[in-house]
């Protein structure tokens, strides 16, 4: 299997309110699998306008990025038919007065849950 096919460039978002980071759980996998908010870069996309893209589609919040945080390559190895095995996933901090502790996220993707 040629590995080049199955690297996966992802821009993510670090959300802290009140001590607390909101993160995504799948829910379509028979283990808990924890990631950053954020997702897929497409074709011609920024990695800001990537972000701002799936915050809003994963939270329905409009939100603010302060800064870029840094880069975090992850290669795995999955039994779980996962579509890659290889992720670069760029961080940036951001915030949204939507995304706070006190509040109920609704969910509005099937696949995950926001805590």
């Amino acid at each position: 299997m040629n590995n080049q096919n199955n690297i996966h460039v992802l821009s993510r978002g670090v959300i802290i309110d009140q001590n607390h980071i909101l993160l995504c759980k799948t829910r379509d996998l028979t283990f808990n699998f924890y990631f950053l908010p954020g997702g897929h870069i497409l074709h011609n996309e920024s990695l800001k306008t990537a972000l701002l893209r799936e915050l809003k589609e994963e939270t329905g919040a409009e939100c603010i990025i302060n800064k870029f945080l840094g880069c975090l390559e992850y290669g795995f190895k999955s039994d779980h038919k996962m579509c890659h095995d290889h992720e670069y996933n760029f961080i940036f901090e951001a915030e949204s007065e939507a995304l706070k502790l006190n509040r109920t996220l609704p969910p509005l993707e099937a696949h995950i849950e926001l805590m």
